[in-house]
């Protein structure tokens, strides 16, 4: 699957059951830490945009490798350019994995449900 996040393109198999795992893994792991980012009392707002920064740097990290979200991110953190990144993937992977898979998948995916 091609990915076209923040004017650049990334690839990822999601055939391969490793790679699928840890895309996962990664979208469930980013988005609880993103949800509990306000828990640590007195913080400024500076520091939640930069725990929120490395919440997504992590996440692409560790699903692409070590130096993708410095390559991706021009090696700055700008937290709206950073959330805006990180929902533009979860958004074209929940896309391709309801619509855009291949038609034998749908079929097992389906069956599954049942």
């Amino acid at each position: 699957m091609t990915f076209q996040l923040n004017g650049k393109t990334l690839e990822l198999d999601l055939f391969d059951i490793d790679v699928a795992e840890k895309m996962e893994k990664a979208i469930l792991d980013s988005a609880h830490k993103m949800m509990h980012l306000d828990e640590v009392p007195k913080q400024t707002l500076f520091t939640m945009m930069r725990k929120g920064c490395n919440i997504v740097f992590e996440f692409f990290d560790n699903v692409w490798g070590e130096g993708t979200a410095k390559e991706l991110f021009d090696n700055k953190m700008n937290y709206k350019i950073c959330l805006e990144t990180y929902a533009c993937c979860t958004k074209q992977y929940k896309k391709y994995m309801t619509e855009d898979m291949p038609e034998e998948m749908k079929q097992f995916v389906s069956e599954m449900e049942e």
